[in-house]
């Protein structure tokens, strides 16, 4: 009896060292290392949300694009575009105008592309925004710029010009100082579509201060503006991205 019950012991035991091992190893073979970063997906390509026009002279338009960089780990500092414009000419569309340019995107980044003072017709028919494959890079360190928008104000002015001006307060909130910040503003009606779009920019915005940005059209817009979207675009420095 007594004899029976040790080999039981210890076939316990054997069962206990083996498995035990077994279960040890998967765990640390699975298990993240300490300070080890998991590995980065390659990158996607970038997300074209839409292409709009928008007449504003005899013979002009504006041009915008809006696209995001999907990536949260990787960024752009220069992406080549292309904005391309066609007219309906009788049953077909031509390409009868193409417009290059080039930007860059932060990791994540949702931005405006805009063109201003574009030659066009009112034949437009479509606008098709395409971009060269862009030189992703991975980030080491990235702390995302702190800025922010208040008192966003669109008006029409009743004699002009000029004849309207959009306005609108940025704040600096991160510890450094902030150059050559380009500011988006963009005008769209109830159904979405585009009014105008113009470009600004501040050259020097001092940490943890404000400044108010006011941009003034010389053309009458005689649209019902129902969205104005002031965009800060921050140009890729070592401040918050290595």
């Amino acid at each position: 009896m007594k004899k029976r019950i040790k080999k039981q012991i210890l076939y316990g035991l054997l069962y206990l060292i083996i498995f035990g091992t077994i279960g040890a190893g998967i765990y640390f073979k699975v298990r993240q290392k300490p300070g080890v970063t998991p590995p980065i997906l390659a990158p996607k390509d970038i997300e074209i949300i839409w292409a709009k026009s928008a007449q504003q002279t005899i013979g002009e338009c504006d041009l915008v694009a809006k696209i995001k960089n999907p990536n949260p780990y990787h960024f752009s500092r220069q992406i080549n575009y292309q904005f391309l414009l066609f007219e309906q000419q009788g049953s077909s569309s031509n390409l009868v105008n193409q417009i290059n340019g080039s930007t860059w995107l932060l990791p994540n980044q949702e931005k405006y592309i805009i063109a201003n003072e574009v030659p066009c017709t009112t034949n437009l028919s479509r606008v098709i925004f395409k971009n060269d494959p862009p030189l992703w890079q991975a980030y080491t360190e990235y702390h995302e710029p702190q800025i922010q928008i208040f008192q966003k104000e669109f008006q029409k002015l009743s004699q002009g010009p000029p004849y309207a001006q959009a306005s609108a307060i940025i704040v600096n909130k991160n510890e450094f100082d902030l150059t050559n910040i380009k500011i988006n503003i963009v005008l769209e009606d109830a159904n979405d579509n585009l009014i105008a779009a113009r470009q600004t920019q501040i050259d020097n915005l001092v940490a943890n201060q404000e400044t108010k940005i006011n941009y003034q059209w010389l053309t009458e817009i005689k649209e019902n503006v129902y969205r104005l979207t002031v965009e800060p675009d921050l140009p890729i420095t070592s401040n918050f991205l290595k």
